[in-house]
């Protein structure tokens, strides 16, 4: 039950991310919200073999997508984006 409590907030923590880097910066890239939720995991004591899926707009549809900085989609207001936590 507790695992469900942390994952079920990792939503919430990757969507607060969202809105603050688009509020603050204009957008904000996948893998800084991937790394949002990862830091979320480790703050309570959780783990993971796979990081989540955090995909936008073409990368939503690719079941297997790993966001890399540098290389990953910005997200910005309007964008559809997925967060896939298994």
């Amino acid at each position: 039950f507790q695992a469900d409590r942390v994952t079920q907030a990792a939503f919430e923590v990757a969507w607060d991310a969202i809105v603050a880097g688009i509020s603050e910066r204009g957008s904000v890239r996948e893998s800084e919200i991937q790394q949002a939720i990862l830091d979320h995991f480790k703050a309570h004591g959780c783990v993971t073999e796979h990081a989540p899926i955090v995909g936008e707009g073409p990368n939503s549809g690719n079941p297997h997508y790993d966001p890399q900085a540098g290389s990953d989609r910005e997200i910005r207001e309007g964008s559809l984006v997925l967060v896939d936590l298994w």
